[in-house]
């Protein structure tokens, strides 16, 4: 089971339970993913059309956030 409320990120799994916090996203998350993914050398990358696809969703959840 995956389960997303309050900020909190929880995973429950046969071998156990993990709870992660995390803070509101932000547009700079799809940045720092983007460079992060274009670093790697052994993959293709990210492309343009990536990041701002991951930025209008990030938007988009900020929006109905609130």
């Amino acid at each position: 089971m995956l389960q997303m409320h309050g900020g909190e990120l929880t995973l429950a799994r046969q071998d156990g339970v993990l709870t992660e916090t995390h803070r509101p996203p932000a547009a700079s998350d799809t940045t720092t993913a983007f460079v992060a993914d274009w670093a790697q050398e052994d993959q293709e990358g990210a492309g343009v059309t990536d990041a701002v696809a991951g930025t209008r969703v990030l938007e988009a959840v900020a929006e109905a956030a609130l």
